[in-house]
């Protein structure tokens, strides 16, 4: 797919309402045609909660794949090429979903990366905010307030986890630090986080967010 031309550069502006970091970071939603239904939900929920930067990248259907394409050039690696390579060429497998999903994200991150955003979103198109509007807003507001320098990914959504791992902290209380996060439908990067998924997300050898989990866990 051709590149997604970027939102409009903006930085993370820590001076807003109360002194939080304000929502006008570059957010894209992960979309495919035929979903306006979600399309319309999801902008509807992050607009209501001050998000105003939002774009829809294009995005590869599994069947419009070219797998000799994306083998040729190492984008997958491991079980997932294996997959691939035995999946019918005529036929929508699972891995060729698989693919097409992580490629796309993987361009994107490397194209956001190349933009050196200070934050920006990475959003699924069926999206339901536990707290709706200012509520939701101002506990967003405040966990990307309490994200540590290093921090690389905020996970704004429930993710599959081993809670005994989980770290807390008594000084950032609306956050903590995951330990192996299944989940990729909600994700706020940061510029180091971008450049460090940008870096490691090709070739993929799994769904995306496996391969960032697994990264964690090698941290």
């Amino acid at each position: 797919p051709s590149p997604v031309p970027p939102p409009p550069a903006t930085s993370w502006n820590p001076g807003g309402k109360e002194g939080l970091p304000t929502l006008d970071f570059p957010v894209f939603i992960k979309t495919i045609p035929g979903r306006e239904g979600r399309r319309g939900h999801t902008e509807g929920v992050l607009r209501a909660m001050g998000f105003t930067n939002i774009s829809y990248p294009p995005s590869t259907l599994a069947e419009d794949l070219d797998v000799d394409e994306v083998l040729r050039d190492g984008l997958v690696s491991g079980e997932l090429r294996a997959a691939l390579e035995e999946a019918p060429r005529n036929q929508r497998s699972h891995a060729a979903v698989l693919t097409a999903v992580a490629t796309d994200h993987c361009r994107l991150v490397q194209q956001a990366a190349g933009q050196n955003y200070s934050l920006f979103g990475m959003f699924e198109d069926d999206l339901i905010a536990a707290w709706p509007g200012a509520a939701g807003s101002g506990r967003l507001r405040e966990a990307l307030a309490a994200l540590p320098s290093t921090a690389h990914v905020l996970y704004a959504e429930f993710c599959g986890e081993t809670c005994s791992r989980v770290l807390y902290s008594p000084r950032r209380s609306g956050i903590a630090r995951a330990h192996r996060p299944t989940c990729a439908g909600a994700m706020i990067f940061t510029a180091e986080g971008a450049r460090a998924a940008a870096r490691l997300c090709l070739p993929a050898d799994d769904a995306v967010d496996i391969v960032y989990a697994g990264a964690s866990v090698a941290d």
